[in-house]
């Protein structure tokens, strides 16, 4: 029980003195004990990351990026734009609407019930933006219009995931996807992370309201966004985020708790939504900022990716979204999962995605040392099944 407590009282020591000093303390002292600690950043793209976001000062940033194989945290960083200055609080902060992120979860639960395929058509009228209780109707008239499911993910298309939500699930069978996804759940052992936060709908139009993401009571830390990429990632297996590598308490070796890898979505499930975040990435709501990197890489580097943008969460502004993983085709190498989430209040400075497409370029350039991502003059080679 006492190792237990002391393990405790060092998770929370750990979290605040990150969060209270904008950096990874690696030495430092909690009740008469000397602490020594080694993290599992990334050096140099933590580097890279920070200095990406002093260019264009948003006025929040946080960037995290995962291994997916071993889930170490190779970036967290977090930057206040308005004060001009690294706050990695925002990295550990909860108060952040999930928006359209939320819609990888609908879309596991809408799979995992079998009635509901990456093909499957659903009427949607009106713009995919918004969710008004007309566009939910059953009958929709003459002006409504099919998409196909892999379509309303790229797209991001409310209407198309409220109505297929309300027309395949249960208030339960979400709750259930959400818990597979560990919303209301701890992901992290070696530091105190808040949980993410998820609601059971209390009615037909707030089921809609959560399925597509249209609301601002299912809240996410960016570790926890970059995590679900990853399990996406890891065809449907959940590596938890670690941040600490190596503790020493008064010169020994602390071990810290580390959980077996778990299977949160059947495999199948998880390789369609792949596919439909690779779509994101090709022709939807990312194509524009991923059309330059894709010239570069041809189909070297598969990416996929999930944007979301919302107005609200603390601090307070409207958030920009991204989610993506990045892994080397034809490699047995898993690669990596990465959150962007900038917050603006008035200016719009720089787009997540476009963050993402400079951040992926440096991790395979610079990290990995793939020369070939910057040589525009290979063979182009077949991306059927791919894209």
């Amino acid at each position: 029980m006492a190792a237990a407590h002391k393990l405790e009282l060092l998770k929370t020591s750990i979290s605040e003195a990150i969060t209270t000093s904008n950096n990874y303390p690696i030495k430092f002292e909690i009740n008469n004990h000397q602490v020594e600690i080694k993290y599992t950043i990334n050096e140099k793209l933590q580097s890279y990351v920070l200095n990406l976001l002093e260019s264009y000062k948003p006025d929040y940033g946080v960037v995290v990026v995962i291994d997916n194989e071993s889930g170490q945290i190779l970036t967290a960083t977090g930057y206040s734009g308005k004060q001009r200055m690294v706050d990695n609080s925002l990295v550990f902060n909860s108060e952040n609407p999930a928006a359209s992120l939320f819609k990888i979860v609908t879309a596991a639960s809408l799979l995992q019930t079998q009635k509901v395929t990456a093909d499957t058509e659903v009427k949607v009228k009106g713009r995919g933006t918004t969710l008004y209780k007309y566009q939910l109707k059953e009958e929709l008239g003459s002006r409504a219009r099919k998409i196909t499911l892999n379509k309303a993910f790229a797209m991001s298309n409310n209407v198309a995931f409220a109505r297929l939500a309300l027309q395949n699930l249960q208030g339960g069978e979400l709750s259930r996807s959400a818990e597979n996804f560990y919303f209301n759940k701890e992901i992290m052992t070696d530091i105190n992370l808040p949980t993410s936060n998820y609601r059971i709908p209390s009615s037909q139009y707030n089921l809609a309201e959560i399925a597509s993401g249209f609301n601002k009571t299912t809240n996410l830390t960016p570790i926890h966004a970059a995590f679900m990429a990853s399990v996406v990632a890891n065809n449907g297996q959940a590596v938890f985020p670690r941040l600490i590598k190596e503790m020493k308490v008064d010169d020994a070796l602390w071990n810290i708790e580390t959980v077996k890898n778990q299977q949160c979505i059947d495999p199948k499930v998880a390789n369609s939504i792949k596919d439909m975040m690779i779509s994101t990435t090709e022709s939807g709501t990312a194509r524009k900022s991923f059309r330059k990197l894709y010239r570069k890489i041809h189909d070297d580097i598969i990416i996929g990716g999930k944007t979301g943008s919302i107005t609200g969460g603390e601090p307070e502004g409207k958030r920009d979204w991204f989610v993506s993983f990045a892994m080397e085709n034809n490699s047995l190498d898993s690669g990596i999962s990465m959150s962007i989430m900038l917050v603006n209040q008035k200016k719009w400075r720089v787009k997540s995605t476009y963050l993402a497409t400079r951040i992926i370029d440096y991790y395979y350039r610079e990290i990995k040392k793939i020369p070939k991502m910057l040589t525009r003059n290979s063979p182009k080679k077949s991306v059927e099944g791919i894209l």
